[in-house]
């Protein structure tokens, strides 16, 4: 038996599906790696865009808009946020120069983001100076504005000033809370100062003419009291004396002598050290009278002894009065004289 020889034919229509199925394939493949390479190449060499580099934001000084005895209104802006999200922003004051959030100053925020924004702040101290700096925050850090001052308005009290007849008080008409203020008295001729008083509480002047107010207590009631201005009383020459008296016991009665007309004292009396006459019917001039404090020396003679001390008793602008006590070998006695001015 013979067998058949078969001749193989080839399956052309498999083969040729294959083959466009692989051409297709690597056509593909071919352009996937073009892209890859291209991106990896433009990567390298810059072409695609890289994400910005955060930075502190940028922020515009703090602006005072309106200010009150006790608050302060104040608005800023913020003009870049750095690339980076802007979370906090807001003020903060203070009462020493570069106030922080970090500080223990007064802090207000005001939102996030970019923009501007505004702030106010009540409680504040009346006729006080304020510093204030606005501030911006990321994540990168804080940044603060320059330093801007104001000066909240001040409390303002009425002054009532009393000072009678003998002198005069100028004074301001206000003074603020917690303030100060200064008064200066003009006393009239032959007075001084004598003692202020401030809403009760009573100060010596003691010939002082200006005086400052600490203002503690608010609304101040002032009252300037004046008395007789003994130096200047009894400088202002000349006294005649009118009456001598004389009493032998400190408590018995006075006897006067009063002085003839054809010897008539009269007395310039100086201060200490310098010398002036003393006129009477016998012309004495050798002697000098001296004002000590509260004590007179009538005649006090070159050798520098002393005469007779009588102290002030009594002085006004037209009358003196002074006395002597001393003690002799008849017992106590005083002796008083009267000076018209």
């Amino acid at each position: 038996m013979k067998l058949k020889k078969h001749k193989l034919k080839p399956n052309i229509m498999k083969n040729s599906r294959l083959s466009r199925f692989s051409k297709r394939t690597v056509k593909l493949s071919l352009i996937g790696v073009f892209f890859a390479l291209t991106i990896l190449l433009l990567s390298c060499v810059g072409g695609v865009v890289d994400t910005p580099v955060p930075t502190l934001p940028a922020i515009s000084i703090a602006e005072v808009t309106e200010v009150t005895q006790t608050s302060v209104s104040l608005k800023s802006n913020v003009s870049s946020d750095g690339n980076d999200l802007v979370t906090e922003k807001g003020f903060c004051l203070g009462l020493a120069s570069g106030p922080s959030i970090s500080a223990n100053d007064f802090k207000i925020t005001a939102g996030v983001g970019v923009g501007s924004f505004t702030g106010s702040v009540s409680g504040l101290k009346s006729g006080a100076t304020y510093y204030v700096r606005s501030y911006a925050k990321n994540s990168i850090g804080i940044v603060y504005g320059t330093d801007v001052t104001f000066t909240t308005n001040a409390i303002m009290y009425d002054v009532t000033i009393f000072s009678g007849t003998n002198g005069t008080v100028t004074a301001p008409k206000q003074v603020a809370d917690g303030g100060s203020l200064t008064l200066t008295a003009v006393p009239n001729p032959g007075f001084m100062t004598d003692s202020v008083t401030v809403n009760g509480l009573r100060f010596n002047l003691n010939g002082t003419n200006t005086y400052t107010v600490m203002n503690n207590l608010k609304a101040p009631i002032i009252s300037v009291t004046f008395k007789i201005d003994v130096m200047w009383t009894l400088l202002e020459a000349p006294w005649t004396e009118i009456l001598y008296q004389q009493r032998n016991s400190l408590s018995g009665p006075w006897m006067d002598y009063h002085v003839p007309d054809f010897k008539v004292e009269k007395h310039v009396f100086h201060q200490d050290g310098t010398e002036t006459p003393y006129l009477d019917g016998n012309q004495q001039a050798d002697r000098k009278y001296i004002v000590r404090n509260d004590s007179l020396f009538l005649g006090v003679y070159p050798n520098g002894l002393y005469g007779n001390k009588y102290k002030i008793i009594q002085i006004t602008r037209d009358i003196l009065v002074v006395k002597q006590s001393f003690s002799d070998s008849s017992g106590n006695s005083e002796v008083q004289k009267t000076f018209k001015h």
